[in-house]
């Protein structure tokens, strides 16, 4: 296995390395992709803001610049940099629609004199100098009564707990203290499980996450170092970075589709009970229940005018308008969890095409389930059969439309948002791209459940073996997925890398539940990583749109190095999960407890006997 990745790492490396390369002095000759006017003065003048795409194209054939140019549009690593995005600033009295024609020809004439010293000649082919007009609306009004109502509700249910009164249970769900007493409580009840490596595992994940999305956020807008974004690849650890990005939710399916079936088996082990309907019903009932509150809160918001209304910016049409233009649309499709496959090109809060992907799978799951339990000799053919139409059904997609092994995340498909396209749902948020770790993790969790009091790793042989398993498989699938292969390859490549990488998380997560695992499993068992574990749910709800804030609200085109990265990343990453602890306490712990009360949850005999 060593050798192995020694040889895909030099192959990666000399794949990568050997792009194409322009100097320092020969890239200032480019013009800037991106450029934004001073807001400050364009205020102050009382002017305009006009988004403008620059389209450019050579004088003469032969000169240095457009080989340049030409160059960086043979090579993925590049942007195209024969398309410019500006910001300018514009007199109030060129109205879009009136002078649309006459200001397009004015400044492709102004751009094209910019540019005549390298021979190159600027045609202006889109302007925008739309301002979204906010206004406040009964939803509006509506949105803001109940969230004041829903404080008040919150501290007259603190005072009300704080005073020691018993009466009222359902009141007590809301209180602060209440809930405090209940995250205690429960972090102490799972330190004693053994699947308590999970929410160490989801927490590092959500972290990564937050990442890739604050990379993204700058990758995504107007930047002003260009150079950094494209150069990005030609460090190997920063590559395997980058091709990591999409493999980290994987880790979220697996684990839902384990403690999946490995509570159904538990449910109805030794028993004939055949309610099978009910315990679908009741299972998914909860389940969307429990998803919801969450979702509603950040929904209402993304549709009302409180966040998006209150701050200005010259480019903020591009992010956050069109962003509220989406959710006034389409905020419905959120509720029925269709986001990943209706209108993904004009989905609301982008995250949640995730929770649509993994409801649906989370059904079809229950179903399969269910028909494993009828047929139980048959479980392990069923199990197999699916994993392989699973894999088979990603694979044919790559191969009919010639698709890469993998959705790259591209300075060029980020400048265009290409992450709402054909090729995106295909290769990353599709159902059908995602369900062969879902059904891994179902078999992962019956193997749990049937081996979960037994002793696997007495040899050390075996424990080597995980060792190299864990972080083998993983580490394989981001290096393989470096390269470029040709129609087939790459079709086989689609279907088994996602799996592949799934089952080294697995492997790890059924090593440590073994008690195995020494630094690593002591890691994933850390107190605090298992705190925040409990909330990556709210964490990954609100994180998107503290993220990408920063990509709406620029006012100058964005300045990214290794350092501002990652200084970006740790308060990302530190707003995130305090604003996620708060949707943690204020709303998804009360909606839970309340839910608890008023819809049944299913119960396996051995409960109820329990509870009479």
């Amino acid at each position: 296995m060593f050798v192995i990745h020694i040889i895909f790492i030099l192959g990666a490396v000399s794949s990568v390395t050997s792009e194409i390369n322009i100097s320092d002095s020969d890239y200032k000759l480019l013009p800037p992709i991106f450029h934004i006017d001073s807001y400050e003065e364009c205020i102050q003048e009382n002017k305009t803001f006009c988004r403008i795409t620059i389209k450019l194209s050579p004088i003469n054939n032969k000169t240095k610049i457009w080989n340049l140019i030409e160059q960086t549009k043979t090579s993925k690593r590049f942007y195209n940099h024969d398309e410019l995005y500006y910001a300018i600033c514009v007199e109030n009295g060129l109205k879009l629609g009136q002078n649309d024609a006459f200001l397009k020809k004015t400044l492709s004439e102004f751009y094209t004199n910019k540019y005549i010293n390298v021979s190159l000649q600027a045609t202006v082919v889109e302007i925008n100098c739309q301002s979204y007009k906010y206004q406040i609306k009964k939803f509006d009004l509506f949105v803001l009564i109940f969230i004041i109502l829903y404080l008040l509700l919150i501290l007259v249910a603190t005072v009300y707990d704080l005073k020691r009164h018993k009466g009222n249970k359902s009141l007590i769900l809301f209180s602060l203290r209440h809930n405090l007493e209940k995250i205690k409580r429960n972090f102490n009840q799972r330190n004693c499980e053994k699947l308590k490596c999970i929410q160490g595992i989801r927490f590092y994940t959500t972290v990564l996450i937050i990442f890739c999305h604050t990379f993204c956020s700058y990758a995504g807008g107007y930047i002003g170092d260009t150079k950094y974004l494209e150069d990005f690849s030609l460090n190997f650890f920063r590559h395997g970075l980058r091709n990591l990005f999409v493999f980290l939710v994987q880790t979220f399916f697996l684990v839902s589709a384990w403690l999946l079936s490995y509570n159904t088996f538990k449910i109805f082990d030794k028993t004939k009970r055949d309610d099978f309907f009910k315990y679908l019903c009741l299972t998914f009932l909860n389940r969307y229940l429990r998803l919801i509150p969450p979702v509603l809160l950040m929904v209402s918001l993304s549709t009302s005018v409180w966040i998006y209304g209150s701050f200005h910016g010259p480019i903020k049409y591009v992010y956050s308008d069109r962003e509220y233009e989406r959710c006034q649309k389409n905020w419905w499709v959120i509720f029925l969890f269709l986001s990943n496959h209706y209108q993904q090109h004009d989905m609301c809060y982008f995250t949640n095409w995730y929770l649509s992907a993994d409801t649906q799978l989370y059904a079809i799951s229950l179903i399969l389930l269910i028909i494993i339990l009828k047929f139980r000799l048959m479980k392990i053919r069923i199990l197999t059969i699916f994993l392989l139409i699973s894999i088979f059904i990603p694979s044919m997609v790559t191969f009919i439309y010639k698709l890469d092994i993998i959705y790259r995340i591209t300075p060029e498909n980020s400048k265009n948002n290409l992450f709402q396209s054909f090729e995106f749902s295909a290769t990353y948020t599709s159902t059908y791209s995602n369900m062969a770790t879902y059904i891994l993790g179902l078999i992962f969790g019956f193997v749990y459940f049937r081996l979960e009091n037994k002793p696997i790793f007495s040899k050390k042989c075996f424990v080597l073996l995980w060792y190299i398993l864990f972080t083998g498989l993983p580490l394989s699938v981001i290096i393989i997925s470096s390269f470029e292969f040709n129609r087939v390859t790459s079709a086989i490549l689609a279907g088994i890398l996602k799996p592949m990488y799934a089952l080294g998380i697995g492997i790890g997560i059924f090593g440590m539940s073994q008690r195995i695992g020494g630094f690593l499993k002591s890691l994933c068992e850390w107190k605090l990583a298992l705190f925040f574990g409990n909330i990556t749910y709210s964490t990954y709800i609100v994180h998107f749109g503290i993220v990408f804030c920063r990509t709406a609200l620029a006012t100058r085109p964005l300045q990214v190095s290794d350092y501002i990265l990652f200084v970006s990343f740790v308060q990302d990453t530190f707003w995130s999960f305090i604003c996620g602890f708060l949707m943690h306490l204020l709303v998804e712990m009360p909606a839970s407890e309340l839910q608890k009360i008023l819809v049944p949850k299913f119960s396996s005999e051995s409960d109820k006997k329990v509870k009479k």
